[in-house]
């Protein structure tokens, strides 16, 4: 577990944005960062915890606008997402059984959740932080990860865990015993997306972990597998709406759960 403070404390713990990474799950809460329209690489589910957010999402030409205190982001679905308040985003593992969970309940009132979302905002300590996280999680159904045992969840968890391993997408096929035409089909059934951007994601948490443990962007950049800054900031933007050099800039801390931890 690692706790990492990237700039001098802010004034106020709250104002500070966190991101948790468990596994291959990923929890955010701070500010709304005036994200731009992009496309999660998994599904995301969104809460306001000041107030209601605006969210449009385009389908082609078209658009649907909406005000909501919780939204459910399908993976690859265009969006934005606008609001002057605090956000909590939680990013699904696609290889469990996290949005079914998610979307086969009645989740608790924003009322209900947002003590608990100020837990795990507020704390400097990452053990507690880490315990926080896991509680709010069982709270909107998403317990202990399920891993399928299948041969396209098997490759994706390992995809999770080392994507450096995986450069292209005839590597992940080879690993699951399947053509690249017929992985490419069960991976876009199994998390909405290509291998291409479903591996973006997986490198991003990579970045994420060296800048845990101490790096600096560029290191980072670089450990994760991007050729420069500007190739991982375009690529980060894509993914999140927003460049990582933002999050620095907002005095992000990072709390890190090891696989299998």
């Amino acid at each position: 577990m690692t706790l990492a403070r990237l700039q001098k404390p802010a004034d106020s713990m709250n104002a500070r944005p966190l991101i948790v990474l468990l596994g291959a799950r990923a929890l955010y809460v701070g500010p709304g960062l005036q994200l731009s329209p992009h496309r999660n690489a998994v599904a995301t589910w969104a809460m306001g915890l000041d107030h209601a957010f605006t969210l449009t999402m385009f389908a082609g030409a078209a658009s649907t606008t909406v005000q909501a205190r919780q939204a459910l982001i399908p993976a690859g679905a265009r969006h934005h997402l606008q609001t002057q308040g605090r956000m909590l985003f939680v990013y699904v593992d696609a290889t469990s059984g996290d949005l079914a969970a998610l979307t086969a309940q009645s989740l608790p009132a924003v009322e209900a959740l947002a003590p608990m979302a100020e837990a795990i905002a507020s704390t400097v300590d990452s053990a507690i932080a880490l315990r926080h996280c896991h509680e709010f999680l069982r709270a909107i159904g998403m317990g202990d990860v399920e891993t399928r045992p299948t041969s396209i969840h098997a490759t994706l968890a390992a995809v999770n865990a080392r994507p450096q391993d995986f450069p292209t997408l005839a590597h992940a096929a080879r690993h699951a015993g399947l053509s690249p035409s017929r992985f490419q089909h069960c991976l876009r059934e199994a998390t909405g997306v290509a291998f291409r951007r479903y591996r973006q994601l997986r490198r991003m948490a990579q970045l994420l972990r060296c800048l845990a443990a101490g790096g600096n962007l560029t290191d980072a950049a670089l450990e994760a597998g991007f050729a420069s800054s500007s190739h991982l900031s375009t690529a980060f933007r894509d993914l999140f709406g927003m460049a990582p050099s933002q999050l620095i800039a907002a005095n992000v801390r990072l709390v890190t759960e090891s696989y299998g931890e």
